[in-house]
């Protein structure tokens, strides 16, 4: 019955609308409530219309769509801020809807906010229309890095922010995406 389970999604409720940061659900979180509200609808049609046992029922059941609606709203806020804030997010948090979600949506919004961030700053907004054959990039850096492994295990750097440098395609793209650097359209021949 889902009085048994109530305790629980009471739980994740209470810590969803009272801290700051995600809580931990189960991987299938959503599903499971899904299946909770598919019994008890179930269970309802078993008493009659005017039953205090149906009417309860009722009631518990409209309590736990509004927690389940609660603890989802306030978790894709919590992801969405993360998000809009350029910050990190622990996926193992997530429950897999919101894992896909959040793998949907991260990097189209994050290189958004990047370019923003780049126009104000006085750079031109990046995209990547440059030859996808291209060996090379020219990036101007934005921040002050140590040395960087690149795919190729080969040691680049330390950089400079200003530094106006030539650096294997995949390397430039990756310091792009951290929004460590800005490319800078060049034709340059492969090597």
């Amino acid at each position: 019955m889902i009085i048994l389970k109530y305790e629980k999604i009471f739980e994740t409720w209470e810590k969803e609308i009272n801290e700051q940061n995600l809580s931990n659900i189960d991987n299938d979180f959503y599903e499971k409530c899904g299946e909770i509200l598919k019994q008890a609808y179930i269970e309802i049609e078993k008493y009659d219309s005017n039953s205090l046992h149906r009417k309860l029922l009722e009631n518990e059941i409209n309590n736990f769509k509004y927690m389940i609606k609660t603890i989802y709203d306030s978790r894709f806020r919590k992801i969405l801020g993360r998000i809009l804030s350029l910050s990190e997010i622990d996926t193992t948090l997530l429950d897999k809807n919101e894992y896909n979600l959040f793998k949907k949506i991260k990097d189209p919004i994050q290189k958004y906010i990047r370019n923003v961030n780049l126009l104000l700053e006085g750079h031109s907004i990046q995209s990547f229309k440059y030859d996808l054959n291209q060996k090379y990039l020219v990036v101007q850096m934005l921040e002050n890095l140590p040395e960087i492994v690149g795919n190729d295990k080969k040691i680049y750097g330390p950089f400079q922010k200003e530094d106006i440098i030539s650096l294997p395609r995949k390397v430039a793209e990756s310091l792009f995406e951290r929004g460590a650097a800005v490319i800078i359209p060049v034709n340059m021949s492969s090597k």
